[in-house]
């Protein structure tokens, strides 16, 4: 194990990672996303705005700074 990313509150369902292979988006039971920096191990950002569960994410293929979660 390289990381361990420290911030859900709750189960983690999805990760996925950046296209550059530097940052990891995650979402989980805690309605929250969480962007990270693996290389420094730390959170860049918390999304909220989910009204339940995160269970997916997807980078848009045209753009790596778009990106989709659902619950």
């Amino acid at each position: 194990m390289l990381r361990q990313l420290k911030g859900h509150q709750r189960p983690v369902h999805v990760a996925r990672f950046a296209p550059d292979k530097v940052h990891v988006l995650s979402g989980g039971d805690d309605a929250l996303a969480r962007w990270w920096d693996v290389s420094e191990g730390r959170q860049v950002l918390r999304l909220a705005g989910h009204a339940d569960y995160v269970r997916a994410a997807a980078v848009n293929p045209a753009s790596q700074d778009a990106w989709a979660t659902g619950g």
